[in-house]
């Protein structure tokens, strides 16, 4: 677990060429007359009618045949609005969809910008689905929260300690209740590991794991089965953290993801 961690720790072209190589329209280029012979034959306004006549006759450059068939699939998608509290990941699930292929095909590269109102474009479905509204304690539904309530102070990506994190950091009042995210099992505990000082992880029996660090003190041991939101440390400033801060992690078969694909 040392290693993972250290490890965790991105057709008018057309037209034209045709043009130059004789000409789109076979009439116009079919009709071969000397314009003096025809105006001495019927005068220079019968001559105009002519014209007008075969100019009506030419197929018209955009001509679209009335059997064309064309490639319309059916089931392009919906869209879906987001509400409060709702999630990336959870949106995912509740579709079935993809979570890396919804955010590359909406084009999300900060997903801290997402909020309320906007929407998610669900590839291959008829109809949007409704989510259940969110509330803090509607139970152990898979959900992730928030461990602490406090301001991220960095982000994931950012670089901080000469370090590119792997998480977010977040704000804390000096003992303050850390809780579990999600239900699930301790797997891990170091009470000053490398740089991170206090540090508890929680598997949560999925492939997801979450990491608390920075810790004052640990309150679980490794083997607990631990609810969701259940106390398990109280934040501090262990570790190399140079202010009351907890480091949150959220990974996915050991590779960190961005918690706020994950967060409310």
């Amino acid at each position: 677990m040392r290693k993972i961690l250290k490890r965790a720790s991105y057709s008018g072209n057309t037209r034209a060429s045709q043009a130059r190589d004789g000409g789109s329209i076979p009439l116009a280029r079919s009709v071969r007359f000397r314009s003096s012979h025809i105006i001495d034959g019927m005068g220079f306004a019968g001559f105009a009618v002519l014209l007008l006549f075969l100019a009506g006759c030419a197929a018209p450059t955009a001509y679209i045949p009335a059997t064309a068939t064309y490639d319309a699939p059916e089931n392009r998608g919906v869209y879906h609005t987001i509400e409060r509290g709702q999630t990336l990941w959870g949106i995912s699930k509740l579709y079935g969809a993809d979570l890396d292929e919804l955010l590359a095909l909406n084009r999300i590269t900060d997903v801290s910008r997402i909020s309320a109102g906007q929407k998610i474009f669900i590839p291959g479905l008829k109809s949007s689905k409704k989510m259940p509204a969110y509330t803090e304690a509607r139970g152990d539904d898979g959900a992730f929260t928030w461990p602490v309530n406090g301001k991220v102070l960095l982000t994931f990506g950012s670089r901080h300690y000469d370090m590119v994190n792997k998480g977010v950091d977040i704000i804390v009042e000096p003992g303050e209740d850390v809780r579990s995210s999600r239900a699930g099992t301790v797997s891990f505990i170091d009470e000053d590991f490398e740089g991170y000082g206090e540090t508890i992880i929680v598997d949560h029996g999925d492939g997801f794991s979450t990491v608390y660090a920075y810790n004052s003190k640990i309150l679980a041991k490794v083997g607990d089965n631990i609810a969701k939101r259940q106390v398990i440390a109280k934040a501090g400033s262990s570790g190399r953290a140079d202010a009351p801060l907890l480091h949150f992690e959220i990974r996915k078969r050991h590779k960190p993801e961005n918690p706020f694909y994950y967060l409310p």
